[in-house]
């Protein structure tokens, strides 16, 4: 088994030092103009936001200009998510839309610190031995990841039966059918085929020299039991990362060659995507009188669905492009500054880290710990800020930059986005050439996943790499038996024969 070894140091060229000095030095201008003159607060928007175009794309584009080196990268990822949410949004709603610029500017200043503070962070670079590591044996793999399959699907019939599969179920732990033991301990199980056997079949299919009718029929099977389950979740991320999974897969291991022009189209089928599901979502709970904790069965699916398009288009809500443009741009928009606003507006007693310590023993089981505290931390966000009602319990989301300044306020910002910046760094340098399909796992949860959720939500993620690795090693040991048994001569050596 090799070994990894990790040498850091800090690298930024000279032309880097510049960018990120004429930049920062561009900003400071804007918010002192702001501090000492009276001055259109939309041009201020405006003119930030272009600022840190430049130096986000030419941070992206220094690297080289090939898919893989702009979108699989963490540090690019999150930075162009960033921009989207914190730059392109608020311009687009402030010229085209009611929203306010003097309650935007002030969360602008607070974001661009924290994005900052991440780019700086991100310049620790960090050599990694090319010994590569043999721990994972592919036929172990395969039948690990068809063992994963088997018990999601289980767990994911369960949820069905049950009615809390689906994203439009969010109530409160009060209104969960089964205890909350049960149910944090089967959680992390329902997703976990899409996050590690997939990914799995997908590196075992591209790494396969000889690509056998039995891992080739399985891959696609599972693709197409994956998409399915990931519709009838009504969750846009999960769906958007079970179709791309495989692609990703096979461009980091260069099997894959994908083109702009790919992009294109995929960013149009986004925004197709986002506008059918938003309309099939609202109408959903229209239909339920917005109890959020309906789960249709299938045939009432199709029904709603029929339903929803129907009435969707005697309403004509498909003329004209800013009806599919604006709700993908507010979803940014709600996922950075929404709930940022809130905090920042609502000056409240700095948390102190207690939003983070959930982390270190959410993912206890409660067999080992039955007294443990229940914590809804997105529900209670939400009614302690004033964005939700004790009356609903409906979770609400925040980012990294929101969770920061609610625990420490600026100086949280500064010195947690810059630990974000080294560990982004570190997880692109160990996973994305060792273990491409452990590194989409890792990308999805810490661009998409923790960006949108509590960082608590990573006890999630520990929990499935804990079933992972015990049914792994379970596997390997049962393997190792088999040799053993299989290595023991069945008769005695003819020089011990009597």
């Amino acid at each position: 088994m090799g070994k990894i070894i990790l040498i850091s140091h800090i690298y930024l060229s000279y032309k880097e030092n510049l960018v990120i000095l004429f930049c920062i030095s561009g900003l400071g201008l804007v918010y002192l103009l702001n501090a000492l003159i009276d001055i259109d607060k939309t041009f201020l928007i405006i003119l930030i936001s272009i600022i840190m175009l430049c130096l986000i794309g030419y941070l992206i584009i220094k690297q080289g200009v090939s898919f893989v080196k702009i979108f699989l990268n963490l540090r690019n990822a999150l930075l162009m998510y960033w921009y989207l949410g914190y730059f392109v949004a608020p311009v687009y709603l402030v010229l085209f839309d009611t929203k306010d610029p003097n309650t935007i500017l002030n969360s602008m200043f607070v974001a661009t610190i924290g994005i900052l503070s991440f780019i700086i962070a991100s310049a620790f670079s960090y050599f990694v031995s090319s010994q590569t590591s043999s721990f994972f044996n592919k036929k172990i793999l395969f039948v690990t990841a068809f063992q994963i399959v088997i018990i999601s699907l289980i767990v994911k019939f369960y949820f069905l039966k049950l009615g809390i599969y689906s994203s439009l179920f969010i109530g409160g732990a009060e209104s969960l059918p089964i205890s909350i033991g049960i149910y944090n301990a089967l959680m992390p199980l329902v997703y976990i085929s899409n996050y590690f056997a997939l990914p799995i079949f997908s590196w075992l299919y591209f790494s396969s020299s000889q690509k056998t009718s039995v891992l080739k029929h399985t891959f696609k099977f599972l693709l197409i039991i994956e998409v399915f389950f990931a519709l009838l979740s009504f969750q846009r991320g999960i769906v958007i990362f079970t179709l791309l999974l495989p692609i990703f897969v096979g461009a980091i291991m260069k099997k894959i060659r994908i083109k702009f022009r790919h992009i294109f189209f995929f960013i149009l089928f986004l925004l197709v995507f986002f506008q059918l599901n938003n309309i099939l979502r609202s109408g959903m709970l229209a239909l339920s009188g917005y109890k959020y904790d309906i789960q249709p069965t299938l045939q009432e699916m199709f029904i709603m669905t029929k339903f929803v398009f129907k009435d969707t288009q005697d309403s004509n809500l498909f003329i004209g492009s800013d009806e599919i443009i604006k709700p993908f741009i507010k979803r940014f928009y709600d996922n950075t500054y929404t709930n940022l606003i809130s905090i920042i507006d609502n000056t409240r007693a700095f948390k102190l880290g207690s939003t983070y310590s959930l982390l270190f023993y959410n993912f206890i089981p409660r067999i080992f710990w039955p007294d443990k505290p229940i914590v809804q931390i997105s529900y209670d966000f939400g009614v302690e800020y004033g964005i939700g009602s004790v009356f609903e319990k409906v979770a609400f989301t925040v980012s990294r930059i929101g969770e920061a300044y609610i625990n420490f306020g600026i100086v949280g910002v500064i010195l947690i986005l810059f630990v974000w910046g080294i560990f982004a760094t570190w997880l692109q340098k160990i996973f994305y050439y060792r273990y491409p399909w452990l590194f989409v796992y890792i990308f999805f949860n810490f661009v998409f996943i923790a960006e949108t959720f509590f960082t608590n939500v990573f006890a999630v993620c520990f929990k499935q790499i804990v079933y992972f690795t015990l049914i792994y090693l379970l596997n390997f040991s049962l393997f190792e038996l088999v040799k053993q048994f299989h290595s023991i001569p069945t008769s005695a050596p003819k020089s011990c024969k009597l």
